[in-house]
């Protein structure tokens, strides 16, 4: 064994790792990541990725449809309560699987208003504000990363980054076929995405792990300073043979 792979054996180790097994062999991950939800493989990516969520804050929650998305959306929504003002907004990207949620239905009527990107044609400025006017903003995800419940997200139109940002709550909807391992296995997704002529990066590229964040006062742990105070992944179990939404 040579000095590089004693020295990667040890970190595996210490990892907990088994240090005979290379994370460089390019098929290690291929069952987990086309695994269906119901397979040991598909089963094990959720287990570690609501693990991984309960560890930072993030909630996640597995359900078999759009119309259980919605329901589980809708309780959210009624539970919280805007940091400013009464008023509840929700604004939601325009993305396959957001407008596939029949959240309208599972509101209370005139309690919480939803406003969707793909309702009209708006300016920039517009979404922005519609987004810092929203307590509660709904995006997709490229892909959602297991081992540190993070969520990869890329800017296209009517799919702004503020919506992220800006809502004291972010909710994400993503397919459980869009749950892969871990940063490695993205990077080599996006490499293979661009080597096939694909671009899947937009504008921006956003990784998102758990709510905002800080202890720089007192060394005292405070949610919500910079962006959102709570952040919920949804995932969308039924469906996962089919291809993911452009």
């Amino acid at each position: 064994m040579s000095d590089r792979h004693a020295f990667l054996a040890n970190v595996r180790a210490a990892l907990g790792h088994d240090p005979a097994t290379s994370r460089d062999d390019p098929t290690l991950f291929a069952a987990a990541e086309t695994a269906p939800s119901s397979s040991p493989a598909g089963t094990a990516l959720l287990d570690k990725l609501a693990a991984a969520g309960a560890a930072i804050q993030t909630t996640v929650i597995a359900v078999a449809d759009a119309a259980a998305a919605a329901a589980a959306i809708a309780r959210i929504a009624v539970d919280s309560r805007p940091e400013w003002g009464d008023a509840k907004q929700i604004v939601c990207w325009d993305h396959p699987l957001i407008s596939a949620v029949p959240l309208e239905t599972h509101l209370p009527p005139d309690a919480v208003s939803v406003h969707r990107f793909n309702d009209a044609v708006l300016q920039p400025e517009a979404l922005r504000q519609m987004s810092a006017d929203a307590y509660i903003g709904i995006t997709s995800a490229l892909y959602c990363l297991a081992d540190t419940a993070t969520l990869v997200l890329s800017t296209a139109p009517g799919q702004p980054r503020a919506t992220s940002l800006l809502p004291s709550i972010h909710i994400a909807v993503v397919r459980h076929s869009q749950i892969i391992p871990d940063l490695k296995t993205l990077y080599r997704l996006l490499d293979s995405d661009i080597r096939d002529g694909d671009d899947p990066l937009g504008n921006s590229l956003t990784m998102i792990t758990g709510p905002s964040k800080t202890a720089d006062i007192e060394a005292t742990m405070v949610h919500g300073a910079h962006g959102p105070r709570a952040l919920h992944i949804i995932v969308l179990t039924e469906r996962d043979n089919e291809p993911l939404p452009v």
